[in-house]
């Protein structure tokens, strides 16, 4: 049986997504700098949930497939005889094929929002290394909790739609982004940098607007179509890819950065003199996150040898390499 173009183009967003995460695990796994323990060069906790988002990718791949094999144009009609009779299987088997591909779409829905859940809880572990967790966060999340557990009880959904399901998905998907985007510009605004290097960073963070206005215009496309499910599958075909692009975004800008100034994972020799200051962030608190975070830069001495600020707790390589 030959695929649609929809199923076609969800398998190559599958193997894109897939490709981008395996060489970002591989490359933290295998060359890994030792030179210093601040170096981007080392496996962390945004690369173990990294890791982990390829189970629900994979997940999605094969129920979506599984689907479209067994019931290729998601028709939702009974079965006649002249449908049964075209694919050489008898109405019953039919019939049921129809619900088993109507069944995996929920499983599917499942790994496409876990998935997504990742890739912004990756971002959110990014961005602690740069700020620790704001109590107002914590507060908020608590009280959306309460909310949540004190809503009455709803009424049961209708078969197939799933319109509550779609909308829901969307507005959270685009408020969760919206809160991952301004997230690290407050602090953005009050650090010493050049303001090509700010500008730089802002483009850097503000990638993420592209998954809201891809969810944003899926929307309206998915409703004039009926809540089809083909229309469904292949724009969430196309969030997950921005989505993995976006969430490696900082990763591959850095490992660019990384090739142009030839890092090497052994030192070459006892003084090593950067070529232009070196910029580091610390970790700030949260009665100091409204000041700003607070960067320091080295200083050359009078032998020509750089000297740098001590810091009780560094961010990685990639802050330097982002900051220069």
């Amino acid at each position: 049986m030959a695929l649609s173009s929809d199923l076609i183009f969800s398998i190559i967003a599958t193997c894109l997504c897939g490709t981008l995460i395996l060489f970002r695990c591989v490359y933290r796994a295998i060359w890994r700098c030792h030179i210093h323990k601040t170096c981007h060069r080392h496996w962390r906790s945004d690369d173990t949930i990294m890791a982990f988002a390829l189970l629900p990718l994979i997940g999605r791949s094969a129920t979506i497939l599984s689907a479209y094999v067994l019931n290729p144009l998601q028709s939702m009609s009974p079965v006649s005889v002249e449908e049964a009779n075209a694919v050489s299987l008898t109405a019953a088997q039919l019939t049921a094929n129809r619900v088993l591909a109507r069944k995996l779409l929920i499983p599917g829905r499942i790994c496409y929002a876990l998935f997504l859940w990742c890739l912004k809880l990756c971002l959110l572990v990014f961005y602690s290394r740069f700020i620790n967790t704001l109590d107002w966060g914590k507060r908020a999340a608590t009280i959306t909790w309460c909310a949540w557990e004190l809503a009455p009880p709803e009424t049961l959904p209708t078969c197939a739609k799933a319109m509550a399901n779609l909308l829901t998905m969307a507005i959270t998907n685009i408020l969760t982004d919206l809160v991952l985007i301004a997230l690290p510009f407050p602090m953005l605004r009050n650090v010493r940098l050049q303001k090509k290097d700010k500008i730089q960073l802002s483009l850097l963070f503000s990638i993420g607007t592209i998954v809201v206005l891809i969810t944003i215009l899926r929307l309206p496309l998915i409703l004039t179509q009926s809540l089809s499910q083909r229309s469904r599958s292949l724009w969430a075909s196309i969030e997950i890819l921005c989505a993995c692009i976006v969430a490696n975004a900082a990763f591959f800008f850095t490992l660019s950065r990384d090739i142009q100034r030839r890092h090497t994972s052994h030192s070459q020799g006892s003084n090593i003199v950067p070529a232009e200051p070196v910029l580091y962030l610390r970790r700030i608190s949260t009665s100091s996150a409204v000041g700003g975070a607070h960067f320091s830069s080295s200083k050359a001495s009078s032998k020509g040898e750089d000297r740098v600020t001590a810091l009780d707790d560094m961010y990685n390589d990639e802050t330097r390499i982002i900051g220069r």
